[in-house]
């Protein structure tokens, strides 16, 4: 018995001078890239994020950030390339792959910087993983879809693909404050596609869903008043009497 509990006490030891010595290892492995980012040109870098993008190692998740960092600082100075956008792709791929909440403020800040429908939409999908729980960050996207919605009624063509993904971002951070927002796109005309993730997302979003429509009832045209209705018959949450 006493010889079990010292190879026991033995392979605990083991264990765990394992584990430190991988937590070593990777943190050795970030310090590597992290290094040899700072110092290279722009397509040694694109091709650094693209080779730790393929290691498919979560503690790299902080190299992605800095890439999205360095990126953002660039645009500041007005540089504006296609190797840093691609770079930026991975890079934010990578940040939602590994739930980086971290850097959920500098991709939205890229987001506003950079005009690229492209990077916008991947910058939103990201935000739906990394941002939940976040009411400010839902507020700021709240302001920019509400702009949208108003720059696309003086007859402006919108980036469609952008509207659509940034509904569902809306959509999967769950915060009744975009109720409003979200039922002002889904009247704005933008496409039928936009105007059914819109419906989708208000019947699901959480907080007083029938404070929210009375809200619309009372100061609304007639046409959104009749969509207030129907969105109350059709949310199966609320009771009949609420419905009445």
């Amino acid at each position: 018995m006493k010889n079990r509990i010292v190879l026991f006490s033995l392979l605990f030891a083991l264990l765990l001078q394992g584990m430190w010595l991988f937590g070593q290892d990777q943190t050795a492995l970030l310090d590597s890239y992290s290094r040899n980012f700072e110092k290279s040109d722009i397509r040694t870098k694109l091709q650094l994020i693209q080779d730790a993008a393929g290691r498919n190692n979560a503690s790299l998740a902080p190299l992605f950030l800095q890439a999205v960092n360095w990126s953002i600082n660039l645009s500041e100075r007005g540089r504006d390339e296609s190797t840093i956008r691609q770079m930026c792709l991975v890079a934010v791929a990578q940040i939602e792959k590994w739930n980086h909440a971290d850097a959920r403020m500098p991709i939205w800040k890229l987001f506003i910087m950079d005009k690229d429908s492209n990077i916008r939409a991947n910058i939103l999908k990201a935000i739906a993983v990394i941002g939940k729980e976040d009411r400010d960050l839902a507020g700021q996207i709240n302001i920019w879809l509400d702009e949208q919605n108003q720059i696309f009624s003086t007859g402006k063509q919108p980036q469609i693909t952008v509207i659509a993904q940034c509904v569902k971002t809306l959509g999967a951070l769950n915060q009744d404050s975009s109720f409003q927002v979200v039922f002002n796109a889904m009247n704005a005309g933008y496409s039928n596609e936009v105007s059914a993730l819109c419906r989708g997302v208000l019947l699901k979003l959480e907080g007083d869903f029938k404070a929210l429509l009375l809200s619309i009832i009372a100061s609304g045209t007639m046409k959104e008043r009749r969509q207030a209705l129907d969105l109350a018959l059709e949310n199966t949450a609320m009771s009949d009497a609420d419905k009445g």
